[in-house]
C-alpha cells in the first residue's frame, strides 16, 4: 500500500555569511519541489519544505549537495538530497543616499520626529556581487525604525534594513535619534495667563486694545 504523499515547493534558509570579500552571484537548485510521504493529517499541515544552506561553507563556485532531513512522523522525502549550483564573485559595494525611513509601531496619540540625522533620511552602503548591485534601485531597499512600546522621550533606534537575497549592509546609517511627544504637547503651547488673538499673544492682564486698533495678520 502506497503511503499518502504531497508535492511541496522548497524554501531556502540562508544561514550565516559568505567568507569575507566574496558574495553569491547566482543560486540555482536542481529541483524546485520535492515529494513528501507520511500520514495525511501531517501532510495537510505542510505548505513548503525548508532547506538550510550554510553560507560560511561556500568559499568558491561549484555544486553544493544538501541532504533533506526527514523528521517523524514524515516517512520519506524524494529526492533525499538536492544539489545547488552556486556562483561566487569578489564583492563590490554601492551606497544609496537619502533613503526614506519608515517609523513603525508608534503608539496612538504620539508623534515622532527624527532629530539625527537632521535630513531624516538614511544613507546605506550595500555589499553584494557586482551584477546584483548593478540592478539595485532605491525602491528595492526598505529602511524601518521600530518604535513599538516607546512613550514620550528621546531614543536611539537601530535601523532595520530589508535587502534582497545575497545582499548585506556594509556601512552607512545604522541608527537614528527619534524624539517622541504626546500629540497635544507637540502643538504650540500658549503660555499661562496669555491668550492668542489674531495670530499674536496678548497678556490678559494688559489693557484691552482700543476700538479700531488692529493686529498684524
Amino acid at each position: 500500500m502506497t503511503n499518502p504523499f504531497k508535492t511541496v515547493p522548497l524554501q531556502f534558509k540562508l544561514v550565516g555569511h559568505t567568507p569575507a570579500g566574496i558574495s553569491i552571484a547566482s543560486f540555482k537548485p536542481d529541483v524546485e519541489q520535492v515529494t513528501v510521504y507520511g500520514p495525511q493529517e501531517e501532510l495537510d499541515k505542510i505548505e513548503f519544505l525548508e532547506v538550510e544552506v550554510q553560507l560560511d561553507e561556500v568559499n568558491k563556485s561549484g555544486k553544493v549537495t544538501v541532504p533533506l532531513k526527514v523528521v517523524a512522523p514524515i516517512i520519506e522525502i524524494s529526492p533525499a538530497e538536492i544539489s545547488i549550483n552556486i556562483e561566487v564573485l569578489l564583492s563590490a559595494t554601492r551606497t544609496l543616499e537619502g533613503l526614506n525611513i519608515s517609523l513603525s509601531g508608534l503608539g496612538e496619540g504620539l508623534v515622532a520626529t527624527i532629530t539625527n540625522p537632521s535630513s531624516g533620511k538614511a544613507d546605506i552602503t550595500i555589499q553584494a556581487a557586482p551584477a546584483i548591485l548593478d540592478r539595485l534601485s532605491p525602491g528595492d531597499v526598505d529602511v524601518i525604525a521600530d518604535l513599538s512600546g516607546r512613550g514620550p522621550g528621546v531614543y536611539d533606534i537601530p535601523l532595520i534594513v530589508s535587502l534582497e537575497r545575497f545582499m548585506e549592509q556594509a556601512g552607512g546609517t545604522k541608527s537614528i535619534t527619534v524624539e517622541i511627544k504626546d500629540e497635544a504637547a507637540a502643538t504650540e503651547t500658549v503660555t499661562d495667563g496669555e491668550e492668542a488673538v489674531g495670530g499674536i499673544i496678548v497678556d490678559q492682564e494688559d489693557e484691552e486694545p482700543e476700538q479700531g486698533s488692529s493686529f498684524p495678520q
